[in-house]
């Protein structure tokens, strides 16, 4: 535990103590240190009265003159819970050990006196006899690390007692032996099988605990039995005790009273899960006995705390997976099902905490699961069991969400009304549930403010609990949503990402990129609590701030003069705050004084929120439209973001009669006369070719460029990426070069790279999308270059397809070319119209396969093919020299040559269109034939025309060098297409004569009888029975420049 000044305090309330708080010094309680701040509801607690029972519990041999506790003699006590947390002193006179939650005591065993958490019905220790359960116990001793599960603890705000047990520290751990002997097989026990064996069975311990356990003795006998006893380090165990707000009787959890018990082990998992703890799964028993804190004489390593916090309430406790337990209050049917979980998160108290609040329809109009609204507060949803139930797979609008504020219930509501839905009837939290598995939906979302009720005026209750944002700090939820959900959204957004075709570490970057995004967000809405908008540089002469001060792009700063308001948001009157009037030249003695303010922070807020937005109709629906900044995504929110984005911006005042009034900021910008108004959006790098009327998504490059040196890079491209040729350098910075010297012109070509892992191939256009910003984008995955919906390909100039497309997708070829030479692109995004913008996307193409893109002699054009040098493979030091290079200013020098680039190298930019031919390209194109085409170029290669007919005769024709060679159709023909099929495929086999041999080779109308010979070893000729077609092949000489354009 962390080290502090412990100080002995003589208090009424021994858990409070002004001065060591002040102070930083730990208040002591008897044998505990007291954590956390000062709290009303714990010294409300402390006087609450609370009814436990207390036994004795041993194990033989009994101690002298004492026994256990007999059968039916458990006997309640009562008092407040300050008197169970003081305890009392060892009484002889009847053999009473001493007790206190807040009391460790010096002891020779581990057993005997005890609690059991609530009152026996009849005295005895049974289940079924608990009754007013006080509190929940967990029992921890899995190694669980003390400071963090105190840091746990402290961290949810409950109050809880915590004292560590009997065996704490303990460096021993027992395996069973016969375990071991199975997996031994007769040879000598070893570490590992034992490591391996706790790594099966008891994971908790964890692999850094696990991997220092050591056998100390094989086969130890403990008197009725044999293990292997281990030395490992000290294994911490602890209890925890949590007093819950209102006593829980355990016959009442369930109509059918047998099951309370069940109910209540469900509640102990899921309090364990929340802290992220394994506990004894053996002590979840509601008779459960915990021993009183106790230590062996020589131990001084025990702990005892008391966090002062608030009394746990039953509805707020997780529920863990197995509880049967339903309860009124669910929204479309009687009873809430538990145990419905998404991870480690309970969806089922989700519900229990805001489903009188979730505005549900409003939430999953965020998501792909929306299709239309179906009236107020109403939407049609996809539903999340369509695939796995519906008859009819395609979507309809049989499926309604309702938010909590318009349902007649007052719950927000999932149904459907699908036969098979209606049938299995699933609750809310099943939807919910389906829908954060499919993705379609995340935790964070759930628990959002933005988009729920506000909580009653009187105050919390079930199903109307505050958000941690809302309960707590912006630090204190960003704690909160790491502990539970992040993490395992994180784990099932990678799992997706992995799936598509990511690589681990890639999808665990992204996942990490979309955490600090979330955070920046949560710190957002706080961050304007503290801000001082006013910027001493935009003063006016005189030194006041005017309106000017106030316009600021940052949505989340000040809307107007801050000093027009109040702390509570009410407008100030002239004559309490007579200045903030004067500062905008307003008569102090005007008749309309207060019109004339109103007048004015409506003006201020329709400049700020004019600096920030502009409204933009996209099919025919209003969206606001927010730019970033210069590199960065413009933002299309619904105009219905703005309300809830401002709601807590609203400015009252009081109009006649007393009645209250707000100016709202979304009504202000939706109604200036002055507002930028769009009816359409493009994508136009060139400001000449923006439509009237529409609003540009094009913002530009996000690094400013600036000569200086970027020499590395510079080597790297010219002698890795082009190994050294001087006209396959000169072509690929010209590529580079019109991309950022002319972004609205398609470059009718592509790059494609290929070489071994390691070799630096995508090195360069890394730092190219870098500078691009956010109209670059690199894909990994075939479907999202060539799938059906491709709306991430919108408002691009530049795309980097890594392993993204296997040449021999014949399905993919022809999207794959119009996206390289096409001068206009489809979009397409889910559930949205079909969308047509000017193709402006710029390939590359980079892959360790041979076979990366589809092209054949009449597609070289488009596509310079490289193979990338080994000459710094696997270099990381020299790598590092460039990125070290790119960081300090070589990626804004690189933009600043690019730009400045002279294109006459290539021709000027008219050579993009006729990139040089490699032998790469060649390779490709002859991997590219298939059919007809690539059984031709094989008999080319072979130099005869070997084969069969279907009457079992053979044919051999010797292709010469120096001569043409007559071949007769038919013979030719059964090779290139032996199924004898007509249509594409004779197509196919006639196309391939002609491009390969030539437009004469095929002799027409014209007939002879043609000389072959049956075999390669026999020489005899042999002539057609009858005057056939033929085929005529050049001589070989002339043939080797066809062989060299497929790279043969």
């Amino acid at each position: 535990m962390a080290v502090a000044i412990r100080k002995e305090v003589d208090n009424t309330l021994p858990w409070n103590n002004e001065q060591a708080d002040a102070d930083g010094t730990f208040i002591v309680w008897n044998s505990a240190d007291v954590r956390g701040p000062q709290r009303a509801e714990f010294d409300a607690l402390m006087e609450r009265p609370v009814s436990v029972t207390l036994g004795n519990q041993y194990v033989k041999p009994f101690p002298n003159g004492k026994r256990s506790t007999a059968p039916g003699a458990w006997v309640a006590i009562e008092g407040k819970w300050r008197d169970l947390a003081e305890g009392a002193a060892p009484l002889k006179k009847n053999n009473r050990e001493g007790w206190g939650l807040t009391k460790h005591w010096r002891a020779d065993r581990k057993d005997g006196m005890g609690y059991v958490l609530g009152v026996s019905a009849n005295g005895s220790r049974e289940k079924l006899a608990m009754r007013g359960m006080a509190a929940i116990g967990l029992d921890l001793d899995e190694g669980a690390d003390i400071d963090a599960v105190a840091d746990a603890v402290e961290a949810t705000g409950w109050a809880c007692f915590l004292y560590t047990s009997y065996n704490h520290l303990k460096t021993t751990i027992d395996v069973g032996y016969s375990a071991i002997h199975s997996v031994a097989k007769g040879e000598t026990f070893t570490d590992e099988m034992v490591r391996d064996h706790l790594r099966q069975k008891r994971p908790a311990l964890g692999e850094a605990f696990i991997s220092k356990v050591t056998i100390r003795d094989e086969k130890l006998d403990i008197g009725g039995g044999f293990v292997v006893r281990c030395d490992c380090p000290p294994i911490h165990k602890m209890r925890l005790i949590f007093p819950l707000s209102e006593a829980v009787n355990i016959a009442e959890l369930d109509d059918d009273p047998a099951k309370g018990p069940d109910v209540w082990k469900g509640k102990v998992k899921g309090l364990a899960a929340k802290l992220g703890v394994h506990h004894d799964s053996a002590c979840e028993d509601p008779s459960r006995l915990f021993y009183t804190a106790r230590h062996r004489p020589e131990d001084e390593d025990f702990e005892c705390i008391v966090f002062r916090g608030a009394p746990l309430a039953w509805e707020d406790v997780p529920t863990g997976a197995g509880d049967p337990w339903s309860q009124a209050g669910g929204s479309e049917r009687n009873t809430v099902p538990e145990g419905v979980m998404f991870g480690d998160v309970s969806v089922t108290d989700l519900y229990r905490r805001y489903g009188m609040r979730w505005n549900i329809a409003d939430i999953l109009e965020q998501t792909d699961a929306h299709i239309d609204w179906a009236g107020s507060g109403k939407s049609h949803v996809d539903c999340p069991f369509r695939e796995l139930n519906h008859t009819d797979k395609g979507k309809d609008s049989a499926t309604i969400a309702v938010n909590a504020g318009d349902s007649t219930q007052g719950y927000a509501v999932i149904s459907c009304q699908h036969e098979s839905c209606k049938t299995s009837n699933p609750h809310i939290v099943h939807y919910l549930a389906q829908l954060l598995e499919d993705g379609a939906l995340t935790l964070g979302m759930l628990e959002d403010p933005r988009d729920m009720e506000p909580v009653p005026d009187e105050g919390e209750g079930p199903f109307k609990r505050l958000t941690p944002l809302e309960a707590t700090g912006t630090a204190e939820a960003l704690a909160y949503f790491r502990e539970r959900g992040i993490d395992a959204d994180a784990e099932t957004v990678i799992r997706q990402i992995v799936d598509m075709g990511g690589e681990d570490p890639f999808a665990r970057e992204r996942v990490e990129e979309a955490r600090e995004t979330v955070k920046r967000q949560l710190e957002g809405w706080n961050a304007d609590k503290s801000a001082d908008p006013v910027a001493e540089a935009r003063r006016d002469v005189s030194g006041k701030p005017t309106s000017e001060d106030y316009r600021s792009p940052d949505l989340l700063a000040e809307l107007h003069d801050p000093d027009w308001i109040t702390e509570s948001g009410f407008m100030v009157s002239p004559d309490k705050c007579p200045k903030v009037f004067e500062r905008y030249d307003i008569p102090l003695d005007a008749k309309l004084v207060e019109e004339m303010g109103r007048k004015e922070v409506k003006r201020q807020i329709a400049e700020s929120m004019m600096d920030r937005f502009a409204w933009v109709v996209v099919d025919g629906q209003a969206r606001v439209a927010m730019s970033q900044g210069p590199g960065r995504p413009v933002k299309l929110w619904k105009d219905t973001t703005l309300d809830k984005l401002y709601r807590n911006r609203w400015v009252g005042y009081a109009g006649q009669k007393g009645a209250v009034h707000h100016i709202k900021p979304h009504e202000v910008f939706a109604g200036a006369r002055e507002r930028p108004t769009y009816l359409d959006t493009c994508f136009e790098p060139n400001p000449a070719k923006v439509p009237p009327h529409a609003y540009n998504l094009w913002t530009g490059f996000a690094v400013e460029p600036r000569a200086g040196d970027w020499s590395k890079m510079r080597w790297h491209i010219e002698h890795v990426l082009c190994s050294g040729d001087e006209e396959h350098f000169n072509y690929v910075m010209t590529f580079l070069a019109s991309i950022f010297a002319r972004p609205g012109v398609k470059i009718p070509a592509s790059l494609a790279l290929t070489g071994e892992q390691g070799t630096g191939k995508s090195k360069v256009f890394d730092w190219v999308r870098q500078a691009i910003g956010s109209a670059a984008l690199k894909v990994s995955a075939g479907r999202h270059l060539t799938g059906n919906f491709n709306a991430h390909l919108d408002g691009k100039i530049f795309l980097t397809c890594e392993e993204a497309f296997w040449a021999g997708d014949k399905a993919a070829e022809g999207p794959l070319k119009d996206i390289i030479s096409s001068d206009t692109l489809q979009i397409e995004g889910k559930f949205e119209n079909l969308l047509e913008r000017p193709n402006y996307v710029n390939t590359v193409f980079i892959s360790n396969n041979d076979w990366m893109v589809p092209t054949d002699g009449e597609d070289a054009r488009r596509f310079l093919v490289l193979r990338v040098s080994n000459e710094k493979k696997q270099d990381g030091k020299y790598f590092g020299a460039i990125d070290d290079e790119m960081e300090n200013g070589g990626l804004a020098a690189m933009v600043y040559d690019l730009m400045h680039w002279d294109p006459s190298v290539i021709g000027g930019w008219d050579g993009l269109r006729n990139p040089p031919r490699t032998d790469v390209l060649r390779e490709q194109a002859g991997l590219s034939l298939e059919g007809p085409a690539a059984i031709l170029m094989d008999i080319i290669s072979d130099g005869a025309v070997t084969g069969r007919m279907k009457d079992g005769t053979t044919f051999h024709y010797p292709l010469r060098d120096d001569q043409e060679t007559i071949v007769a159709d038919p013979h030719l023909k059964v090779l290139l297409n032996p199924q004898g099929g007509r249509g594409n495929i004779a197509k196919a086999a006639n196309k391939a004569i002609s491009d390969l041999l030539g437009a004469d080779a095929p002799s027409g109308d014209l007939k002879d009888n043609v000389t072959y010979q049956t075999s390669s070893t026999d020489n005899t000729p042999v002539a057609t029975n009858d005057r056939v077609r033929y085929v005529t092949f050049p001589p070989l000489n002339k043939l080797a420049d066809v062989l060299r354009r497929y790279g043969r």
